[in-house]
């Protein structure tokens, strides 16, 4: 609806300055007229009186209509000679127009797309929160309260452990392979080693490159842990694999809700080595109509859920012993959305089946139906699944975790669970939440992961005794 009102009052406020540019001149507008036939009269079907005796009446008489392109051409030959010239010399309106699209080209040259957007406002609040508080000797800006020392190169964190794999979606949404269409993306990860993505395709090829050189600034700082973050966690864009909607594509792009991020394809020879694009139209226009592709020099990244959101599926390419996934995502249902998802994509990419050894549907609330749903409560937290991979290159565990209510939680949970009745499957909309809203997410994660590894006993992986 917004975007049809958009349309109609551009095109009334076309029609007004039009008509305002015309006040001193008179019949400029063509006015349909009656055409006479050749014998004078106007084409159609006559009745008359016949008068003579013995005759009839009444008689009808046809008189064959011109064609309407005939009878077209008869007005505008009419009329054309009345109306004067809006640009005169002829080439004054190609010359506009030309002028019209250099100005968008300059534009689109020095509006940096990643620039003028909602990534770096989100990147600097969450590179504040996470990465500044430890910070002891920060020298933040007076105005905006950001220390540039807060964040870090991704290169610089190869030495730590566990080591970091930031996981984003790549949208693919006019990509050749059509068994994606319903995907519409694809993972793109960031490690302190390399930055890239390898969809499990033939027809679609990828790549990565070093992370100590991908995606330098002007300063010749490559790419942060804080802007893969931001990316990581950039629900809110255009391009939002298989969410991606046209016209919600067209209305976050023209009010700027933009959090994602276009960054180097890696597969481009030299584009992997810049921030951001030099001219930005052909970019825009990607996010005003929803699709972007692989086959530019920069591609565009969004929350890596928009691929998978538990973050199973890079665990398994590489072949892990152990995943620990914790489903935070809301689903007050119970539907198990994410797991299946996660499940569906690694059977079909890499062949790698998951075998429960807990029953999945033990985490769902059950009681008696004449409880009210804020009593109902789990067996358990967390499921239990081998990981089968192919080819019998051996096998893992998957410990899967889930936001969820059991019997003999501390008193706090169990009271913001009675006055919050969605908790704990609140939407992340709300980013304004209070102590009490963030130390109840904190205390049932702390007792979720605290419960399941005591009650998993004697068949933890060694990995993680």
């Amino acid at each position: 609806m917004f975007v049809l009102g958009l349309l109609l009052v551009l095109s009334w406020g076309l029609h007004r300055a039009l008509i305002w540019g015309d006040d001193v001149r008179e019949g400029t507008s063509p006015v349909a007229k009656s055409v006479e036939s050749p014998s004078g009269n106007a084409p159609g079907i006559y009745l008359h009186a016949d008068p003579t005796p013995g005759k009839a009446l009444v008689t009808v008489r046809e008189i064959e209509a011109p064609k309407l392109w005939d009878e077209f051409l008869a007005i505008a030959g009419k009329e054309y000679e009345e109306i004067e010239r809006w640009f005169d010399p002829p080439w004054a309106l190609p010359a506009m127009a030309a002028l019209a699209f250099i100005a968008t080209l300059l534009l689109s040259w020095r509006v940096n797309i990643n620039l003028f957007s909602l990534h770096h406002f989100y990147r600097n609040r969450l590179t504040r929160c996470y990465l500044g508080a430890p910070n002891p000797e920060r020298r933040p800006h007076p105005l905006t309260g950001v220390d540039p020392a807060d964040d870090v190169a991704m290169s610089e964190l190869g030495n730590q452990r566990p080591f970091h794999i930031v996981g984003t979606a790549i949208n693919l949404n006019r990509g050749r392979q059509l068994a994606w269409q319903n995907r519409r993306a694809a993972s793109f990860t960031f490690t302190p080693l390399h930055a890239g993505y390898e969809p499990a395709s033939r027809q679609v090829t990828g790549g990565f490159r070093p992370m100590d050189e991908y995606g330098k600034n002007a300063r010749n700082v490559p790419l942060q842990l804080g802007t893969a973050v931001a990316i990581s966690g950039a629900a809110a864009s255009p391009n939002q694999g298989f969410h991606t909607s046209p016209a919600v594509a067209f209305l976050m792009t023209v009010f700027n809700v933009r959090l994602g991020h276009w960054c180097g394809n890696p597969a481009h020879r030299r584009a992997w080595q810049y921030r951001d694009p030099l001219i930005s139209l052909r970019y825009w226009l990607a996010e005003l109509t929803g699709t972007a592709d692989l086959d530019y020099p920069f591609v565009s990244l969004s929350d890596g859920g928009h691929f998978e959101n538990l973050g199973i599926y890079e665990l398994v390419r590489r072949r892990c012993a152990v995943i620990v996934a914790s489903d935070a995502g809301v689903d007050p249902k119970y539907a198990f959305d994410d797991l299946a998802e996660a499940m569906r994509k690694c059977y079909t990419d890499f062949g790698v089946e998951f075998k429960f050894k807990t029953k999945v549907d033990d985490i769902r609330p059950a009681g008696d139906d004449k409880l009210p749903a804020e009593d109902k409560v789990s067996l358990l937290h967390y499921a239990v699944a081998e990981i089968k991979y192919p080819d019998e290159t051996g096998r893992g565990t998957l410990i899967y975790w889930k936001s969820s209510l059991t019997k003999d939680l501390p008193p706090d949970i169990m009271h913001y669970r009675r006055t919050h009745k969605d908790f704990p499957h609140e939407t992340t909309a709300d980013q304004f939440f209070d102590e009490s809203q963030f130390e109840s997410y904190r205390h049932l994660g702390y007792e979720v992961a605290k419960r399941s590894l005591e009650a998993i006993g004697d068949d933890l992986p060694l990995a993680l005794r």
